[in-house]
C-alpha cells in the first residue's frame, strides 16, 4: 500500500511565506476531500522533516481519529520514514483530524495532524 502523490503529506515541512518583518506561520496539513463511502490510502512522510539524519527507519506508527467513531483507519503499513493506511467511513460533510504518530529506531518519536474532510452526499 502506498498514497497516490496527491494523498501523501510530508511533516514538518509546510510554512508559510510572510512579508518581511513579520513571522512565518505553519500552514495546516490537509489531504484532499473525500466522497461518502471511498475507502482511499493516504500517507504521512516523515523524511523532510528528519533530514540530515542518517537512513532511520519508522518502528511503529499509529492513527488517531477525532472525532472518533465514524472514520476508520486500518493498521499503517511502514515504508522508509512513511506511514500509509486506508481511511473509510466517515459522515457527509463532516471534518476530521487525523494524528499520525510515530517511533524511530533511534527512539525519536515524530507526529502529524493533517485535517480530512468528507465532502457532502451527493443527491442523484
Amino acid at each position: 500500500m502506498s498514497g497516490t502523490l496527491g494523498r501523501t503529506v510530508y511533516a514538518g515541512t509546510p510554512v508559510g511565506l510572510a512579508p518581511r518583518g513579520r513571522a512565518a506561520s505553519v500552514l495546516p496539513l490537509a489531504w484532499p476531500n473525500a466522497n461518502v463511502g471511498e475507502a482511499l490510502d493516504y500517507t504521512v512522510d516523515f523524511s523532510r522533516e528528519l533530514a540530515g539524519g542518517t537512513d532511520i527507519v519508522l518502528a511503529t506508527a499509529t492513527v488517531a481519529i477525532s472525532p472518533s467513531g465514524s472514520l476508520v483507519a486500518s493498521a499503517p503499513v511502514i515504508s522508509g520514514l512513511a506511514a500509509s493506511f486506508a481511511l473509510s467511513g466517515g459522515l457527509a460533510a463532516t471534518g476530521y483530524v487525523v494524528t499520525v504518530s510515530a517511533t524511530l529506531a533511534s527512539g525519536k518519536a515524530p507526529s502529524a495532524q493533517v485535517l480530512f474532510y468528507v465532502n457532502p452526499a451527493l443527491v442523484p
